[in-house]
């Protein structure tokens, strides 16, 4: 099975957090948006740019298209609440048949199928 890491998930991850090592181990296929990318780089200190880019080559970066970009707008409409990045990073997800992992609740409505909210 796919699954698309969101910024959290992999946050955690890099602390270290039982908890999202044990979801990255359930799936046969890890993705990350180039959304995440992005907010990953934002965050990471400079003497953390190039262990972070080490990591980060391990995943398959899903790049946001024009495809992506449309299906963000239609995700956006059927959800008003739901912030542009949020769409988009779903749109990706459904793009290339993966679960979006996330653990931002919040930003999701409640009983999407395609969204796992592991902890």
């Amino acid at each position: 099975m796919r699954g698309l890491l969101d910024t959290h998930i992999v946050l955690d991850y890099l602390k270290g957090l039982p908890q999202a090592e044990a979801e990255l181990a359930a799936y046969s296929e890890l993705l990350i948006s180039a959304i995440s990318v992005t907010e990953l780089c934002l965050a990471a200190r400079e003497d953390q740019q190039q262990p972070l880019a080490e990591f980060l080559s391990l995943f398959r970066v899903v790049a946001l298209d024009s495809d992506i970009a449309r299906a963000a707008a239609t995700i956006k409409r059927e959800h008003r609440q739901m912030k542009l990045p949020h769409a988009a990073l779903l749109a990706s997800a459904r793009q290339v048949g993966a679960l979006l992992l996330t653990r931002n609740a919040k930003a999701y409505p409640q009983g999407l199928p395609d969204i796992r909210v592991p902890y």
